[in-house]
């Protein structure tokens, strides 16, 4: 298989030399002579070495007696009984306790996290002053409407640079 990969694409770039005439004809033919030469060697070699391969096609580990064994699986819990937040207001509300850290929501994937606007949530977070927010979203250059899921890695790191820790003194 790999041999006709190979052999293909150096077919495909002899036919776009010749037709683009950056090869004159005599380079061409010497081109092509190599190409063929290289493929009978790599079919030769293949054929001669796959009767030392083995023909089986079970897996190793079946051939050794080591089937895979089927383990159960764990019940998903329901999303009533979750200890995490599944709607915006939990999350905001999850923010607000300190319960999820604002490391936590950016790295969240679920729809509900990426749906979620981000100005609110972030006006959730402790400690953090409204004109602190609003500063913060200028500097990283994201929209007032913006969601979770269209912030950039390098937004995502401008507000956790900027808003990650609680500040030390709370009366800034």
């Amino acid at each position: 298989m790999v041999t006709g990969v190979l052999l293909r694409t150096a077919v495909i770039g002899l036919t776009i030399a010749r037709d683009s005439r950056r090869l004159s004809r005599r380079h061409f033919i010497v081109t092509a002579t190599a190409v063929v030469a290289i493929g009978g060697v790599l079919v030769m070699a293949e054929t001669l070495f796959a009767d030392d391969l083995p023909q089986s096609a079970v897996p190793v580990a079946a051939a050794q007696g080591r089937l895979p064994t089927q383990h159960p699986r764990p019940a998903k819990p329901s999303p009533s009984t979750s200890l995490e937040p599944t709607t915006t207001a939990q999350l905001r509300a999850a923010l607000a306790t300190g319960r999820l850290g604002l490391e936590a929501l950016l790295s969240r994937r679920e729809a509900t996290t990426i749906r979620a606007d981000l100005e609110p949530m972030l006006r959730a977070l402790p400690g953090r002053t409204p004109a602190e927010i609003d500063r913060t979203l200028r500097q990283a250059k994201i929209d007032a409407d913006a969601s979770i899921g269209d912030l950039t890695l390098r937004q995502r790191h401008l507000l956790l640079t900027a808003l990650g820790e609680a500040p030390a003194n709370p009366s800034r």
